[in-house]
C-alpha cells in the first residue's frame, strides 16, 4: 500500500486481476501501449489514484477495474476500447469528466454508478449515452427516443424509471440486455426495430401495461409472444 506511482514496462498485453487492488497510496499509473485489457478489480479501491493513462490499444476495461477509486477525477477512454465491464467505475465519487468514444459498444451494469459524471449526464440529457450504448436515464424521464447510431441498451439502463411511458428504439440497435426496463410500471409502448436480435431476461419485468410495437416476423414479435406481452405489428 506504500506504492505511489507506477509506469508499467512494455511487453505485457494484460494487467491481471487485482494486480493493484487496495494500493491506497497509488496516485498515478501509466500503462504501456502493449496492453489490450485491464482485468477485473485491477485498480479497485486505489483511493489515492488521481491519474491513469489508458493507451490506444486497450480493448476491454474489466469488471470493477476502477471501483471505488474515490479521488479519480477524469478518465479519457481511447477509441480502441469496445467494452467496459460491470461497476468498472462505480463509486468513483470524484469522477466528473470521462470521455467515452464511439468504439464502445457494450457497457456493464451500473458501470458509472455513484459518479458525479453520471448524475450530470442525467440532469443535462435525460438519456445517458456511453459510446454507442444507452447506459442510464433520468428517473423522471417520460419519453425516450433513443438516438440513431446506438447499438446496445445496457442492463438496468431504464430500471425502475416509473415515469417512463413510451420508448422508440432506432434501427441499428441489436440487443436489449437483461432488466433494461425492469420495474418501469408506467411503460405502455416500446417500438423495437427488426435489427434487435437479443432481449435479455426480465428486460420488461413489471411492465404490466406494455405493448410491443415491431415488424411482423421480427425477433421482438417472437419475444412478445413467448413472454405473453401484447404485440402490434408496425
Amino acid at each position: 500500500t506504500s506504492l505511489t506511482g507506477m509506469t508499467i514496462p512494455e511487453g505485457g498485453s494484460k494487467i491481471g486481476s487485482k494486480a493493484f487492488s487496495g494500493c491506497t497510496s497509488l496516485a498515478n499509473v501509466m500503462l504501456p501501449t502493449s496492453v489490450t485489457a485491464i482485468d477485473e478489480e485491477t485498480f479497485s479501491s486505489c483511493t489515492s489514484l488521481t491519474s491513469v493513462t489508458i493507451p490506444v490499444g486497450v480493448q476491454e476495461i474489466g469488471k470493477s477495474a476502477f471501483w471505488c477509486c474515490t479521488t479519480l477525477a477524469s478518465v479519457p477512454i481511447p477509441e480502441s476500447v469496445t467494452e467496459i465491464g460491470d461497476v468498472a467505475f462505480r463509486g468513483c465519487t470524484s469522477l466528473s469528466s470521462i470521455i467515452i468514444r464511439e468504439g464502445v459498444v457494450r457497457i456493464g451494469q451500473t458501470a458509472f454508478g455513484e459518479t458525479p459524471w453520471l448524475e450530470q449526464q442525467k440532469a443535462e440529457h435525460g438519456i445517458v449515452y456511453a459510446g454507442r450504448c444507452v447506459a442510464a436515464c433520468r428517473e423522471t424521464l417520460a419519453h425516450a427516443e433513443i438516438k440513431d447510431g446506438t447499438r446496445y441498451i445496457c442492463n438496468h439502463a431504464f430500471r425502475e424509471c416509473t415515469a417512463l411511458t413510451s420508448v422508440v428504439i432506432p434501427e441499428g440497435v441489436t440487443e436489449i440486455d437483461w432488466c433494461a426496463f425492469d420495474g418501469c410500471t408506467g411503460l405502455t409502448s416500446v417500438t423495437i426495430p427488426a435489427s434487435v436480435t437479443a432481449i435479455g431476461w426480465w428486460a420488461f419485468r413489471g411492465c404490466e401495461q406494455l405493448t410491443i410495437h415491431a415488424p411482423a416476423g421480427s425477433y421482438a414479435r417472437q419475444y412478445a409472444e413467448e413472454n405473453h406481452i401484447p404485440f402490434a405489428a408496425e
